[in-house]
């Protein structure tokens, strides 16, 4: 129950649910619960990736970038097959992701939702990489994109990226 004086939270709205099927792009922003910065500790990453990466095989995605800030893991994700379904993938992911690390630490993960962008046809991929890969300098962790640890692709090779 709401208390008069309490303002709820505006529901995240999503768009209907065949937007999400098919062959498409995604940049999704995953954020942990109460942003709690789990993904500072670099053992919290590795475990998260192993289930990322199982996730994504599973769903038939494949990752141009993903990155691991403290509190929230940025995806640029591609659909590999036109029966793929980005809210099955995120499903399966958190909810694996998130019970073995409940299991392991006694804490809850994820937030409740997550945020996406369908990428339109005309939109350049490299724009987006750029920005979450220059996300850890605008948060002053690193100097330089490339001194930051917590970041790669089920695509590409990392050396690929300083081309």
């Amino acid at each position: 129950m709401i208390n008069k004086n309490q303002k709820s939270l505006p529901k995240r709205l999503r768009l209907p649910q065949e937007e999400y099927r098919g062959f498409k792009r995604y940049f999704l922003t995953i954020v942990t619960f109460k942003r709690k910065k789990y993904f500072s500790d670099r053992n919290n990453c590795f475990f998260i990736y192993k289930h990322l990466s199982q996730a994504l095989k599973k769903n038939d995605f494949k990752a141009f970038l993903f990155l691991f800030m403290p509190d929230h893991l940025h995806l640029l994700i591609e659909a590999q097959d036109l029966n793929c379904d980005l809210e099955k993938f995120i499903k399966d992911f958190k909810q694996s992701s998130g019970f073995y690390f409940k299991k392991y630490t006694d804490h809850k993960l994820w937030s409740k939702s997550y945020y996406d962008h369908i990428l339109r046809n005309n939109e350049y991929i490299e724009n987006i990489i750029w920005y979450i890969l220059n996300n850890p300098v605008r948060k002053n962790l690193v100097r330089f994109w490339y001194e930051y640890k917590y970041w790669g692709s089920t695509i590409y090779r990392k050396e690929d990226f300083y081309n």
